[in-house]
């Protein structure tokens, strides 16, 4: 009997003959004649040798069947990060395009918002320019009340006595203005009936200037009392 290579089996953990499949040929027909001539011994040595020949072929199948399944187990695997990885990429892309929408949502609203600030500022200029206008309108006005007051009462001098040197038209104060405020030349308009006692319900009465009254004739331009004018209701006691 020629002697035969062997070969470890990572499978069972034995050496199992390692023989082309010519030499495996050999082996059946060697088997036929040992078994036609009755050579038991000879016959017996070659069935070892199939048989062991056999096992190694269950051993490879079995091999290779564990191979499989690991490498489709690995493929399927595979396969599912695949399509997990693709289902990440998809949300990220939705994600991306959604801060996208976002950014260019913020955008626009950006430029409304300047827009929106533009216009406030173009207002607060024109209202500020409007100020300023009415402002000199008010100057105005106040110089125009002032000339024609000068011009119905006179320029009055001041007396010694109660003046501090300055002349200038009088200006009147009822006496509700007069009794309710620190500053009643502010607050009253000189007026009959006058602005605030209107306002607020008053009866509105100026009092008369005791130095007036007395027959000295009061000439200070800072009396805010009644001096004999026409149309502050003196006229209707």
């Amino acid at each position: 009997m020629p002697s035969f290579p062997t070969a470890f089996c990572g499978a069972c953990g034995q050496d199992h003959y390692d023989i082309s499949s010519e030499a495996e040929l050999k082996l059946w027909k060697d088997l036929e004649a040992a078994n036609a001539s009755f050579d038991s011994r000879v016959a017996s040595a070659i069935i070892a040798i199939l048989r062991d020949c056999s096992t190694g072929k269950d051993c490879y199948l079995k091999t290779t069947i564990h191979h499989a399944i690991r490498v489709e187990g690995e493929r399927i695997q595979l396969q599912q990060e695949t399509f997990d990885l693709k289902a990440e990429k998809d949300g990220l892309r939705g994600e991306i395009q959604r801060l996208h929408n976002k950014l260019l949502d913020e955008r626009a609203e950006n430029r409304d918002l300047a827009g929106e600030i533009a216009m406030l500022v173009g207002q607060k200029e024109e209202m500020s320019l409007r100020i300023q206008a009415l402002g000199a309108e008010k100057q105005e006005l106040q110089k125009l009340v002032l000339d024609a007051a000068a011009k119905d009462t006179g320029a009055e001098k001041v007396d010694k006595e109660t003046s501090d040197g300055i002349s200038g038209p009088r200006k009147l104060v009822c006496q509700a203005c007069y009794e309710s405020s620190g500053t009643p030349i502010d607050m009253c308009d000189g007026r009959y009936p006058c602005t605030q006692c209107m306002a607020q319900g008053h009866t509105c009465l100026y009092r008369n200037c005791f130095k007036n009254h007395g027959g000295r004739g009061c000439k200070s331009s800072k009396c805010t009392m009644w001096h004999g004018e026409e149309g502050y209701g003196h006229d209707e006691l």
